[in-house]
């Protein structure tokens, strides 16, 4: 959360590369969502010794869904107190891209719908949450088996 704030609270709107901000954005969300993982499963290795590939994927899914509540809360956060004017942002930053043809009609149209419904508290949670979660479940199924492997038994 503290990362949402210091970025949202010290870049110049008017001159911020979007897909610079989406990089950084994600590249976060992988070191948080890694940490989180690697710290969870030697606390569990240190308390329980082995751990099964089912037990490994069962923790990292957990650490995604506990990463992605607090991505939620911490995006909320952001967005009314420190970033108010993101869908005014958002909006002029796609309605760019779009005359410039870095953005196609379908992705124009999907994204203006989505912030149509951004004020509406449901919606707001439903997609800030599927922002971060198929991410978070791809790195998932990536480590669990490396930990796993790392971390077996020998016979």
């Amino acid at each position: 959360m503290a990362y949402l704030a210091i970025v949202f609270s010290t870049f110049d709107k008017k001159n911020f590369d979007m897909s610079g901000g989406m990089l950084l954005g994600f590249s976060m969300m992988a070191i948080a969502f890694a940490i989180g993982m690697i710290l969870a499963m030697f606390q569990y290795k240190k308390e329980h010794g082995v751990i099964k590939l089912n037990q490994a994927y069962l923790l990292c899914l957990g650490i995604v869904v506990i990463a992605c509540i607090l991505y939620v809360i911490g995006w909320a956060l952001v967005y009314h107190f420190i970033f108010p004017d993101f869908k005014d942002w958002y909006g002029s930053c796609m309605d760019a891209q779009f005359k410039a043809g870095k953005v196609s009609k379908a992705d124009f149209d999907m994204s203006a719908e989505m912030m149509k419904n951004y004020d509406n508290p449901l919606y707001f949670t439903l997609y800030t949450f599927m922002e971060s979660l198929p991410f978070g479940l791809l790195i998932a199924v990536v480590l669990a088996p490396i930990f796993w492997f790392l971390n077996r038994k020998k016979k």
